[in-house]
């Protein structure tokens, strides 16, 4: 009896401290695991630091040690000479209260900031490498090699090497309102699919502003491309619409299609451009609401089976539309040509009518 006595007390007592230790568990749970945790990185000298507002870490890196996903990472204004891999499912943030955040590394890095994580979104830093250590000629200020990254308002430039590079492992990302200056390469997308591109001021690229090559669904709207060695380079890709930008005083072409099919152009301005607005080598590609302004050439077509519709052409210095012997059965209608040295020189078999109406000819 007298052990019953004994053991009835333990096994009340075993039982509260199972359920405190439940209760205790759930409560205790760490924030990262439901929405994130905010930690802030200021490069300025505090006298102790643990990731608040207060007392923010001195590295992003730091930052990173220790972010679980969903957590967002403000970065106060500064320098920060520190390569970095985000290889965690979170939000970076630069520029906070002011001035920007400036990433900037000193060394030989192939890449500045690799994303290697899906669901990262990267804004309002500044990345550049004005000393030129970067000397890999594949290297890139930013990599992408993960899916559905965001790398928004960013400040990229000054490089030999790409400004924003996406490698093969990436798809679906957003490229939007960043401004891109003085680099090889703007954006350079290899063999990926279904990325959005818009919203980005590209200029000074050695290369070309965009490059995609072996890319398919790519959504090329609202960029400024300007002062490029080409503003737009497609290489054998398929399915690319390219709508809305303004390409204008690149050297060679505003747009250079090679190889590939089903191109959608609609709805841009081409002007100025050293060379052709378009220089055309893509299948099946469709070209409808354009205008082509005060270029050498508007269009020059060495292609088949296109439809060049609606488009003006006005003051090209060479031609409006130049069709090469090897272009056939494109059907070119409805367009207005303006006061060009010549509106339209064809060298191929193709249609300029369609249910007895063809184009406007000043």
């Amino acid at each position: 009896e007298d052990g019953n006595m004994h053991k009835t007390p333990l096994y009340v007592l075993i039982t509260g401290l199972l359920i405190l230790n439940f209760f205790g568990a759930i409560t205790e749970q760490p924030l990262h695991a439901t929405t994130g945790i905010t930690i802030f990185v200021d490069d300025s000298s505090y006298p102790k630091r643990d990731g608040t507002a207060e007392y923010p870490f001195r590295t992003i890196q730091d930052a990173l040690d220790i972010a679980e996903a969903k957590d967002t990472i403000y970065v106060f204004a500064g320098v920060y000479d520190e390569p970095l891999i985000i290889n965690k499912e979170v939000t970076l943030v630069g520029s906070i209260e002011g001035g920007p955040s400036i990433i900037e590394t000193l060394k030989d890095e192939r890449y500045t900031i690799q994303i290697t994580k899906d669901l990262v979104t990267f804004e309002s830093f500044t990345v550049r490498d004005t000393g030129h250590h970067k000397t890999s000629p594949i290297g890139a200020l930013i990599c992408i090699k993960a899916s559905d990254v965001v790398v928004q308002s960013n400040y990229i430039n000054d490089t030999d090497s790409w400004g924003i590079y996406l490698d093969p492992t990436s798809s679906g990302c957003v490229i939007s309102g960043n401004d891109i200056n003085n680099t090889k390469k703007g954006i350079y997308i290899d063999n990926s699919d279904t990325h959005d591109i818009f919203n980005n001021i590209i200029t000074n690229s050695t290369d070309d502003g965009i490059y995609l090559t072996q890319c398919s669904n790519t959504r090329l709207y609202d960029n400024d491309i300007s002062t490029s060695g080409q503003g737009i380079n497609v290489q054998y890709s398929t399915a690319t619409n390219i709508t809305n930008n303004h390409i204008f005083e690149n050297i060679y072409s505003g747009i250079g299609l090679y190889g590939g099919k089903n191109t959608i152009i609609r709805n841009n301005l081409f002007e100025k451009n050293d060379g052709n607005g378009i220089y055309l080598q893509t299948a099946n590609t469709e070209i409808i609401d354009n205008t082509f302004e005060s270029n050498r050439r508007g269009i020059n077509l060495d292609q088949s089976d296109c439809i060049i519709k609606n488009n003006i052409f006005a003051n090209n210095t060479a031609s409006g539309i130049f069709t090469t012997q090897f272009s056939q059965d494109n059907l070119i209608t409805l367009n207005k040509f303006n006061d060009n040295t010549k509106s339209a020189q064809d060298a191929g078999t193709n249609t300029w009518y369609e249910e007895q109406q063809g184009n406007y000819w000043s």
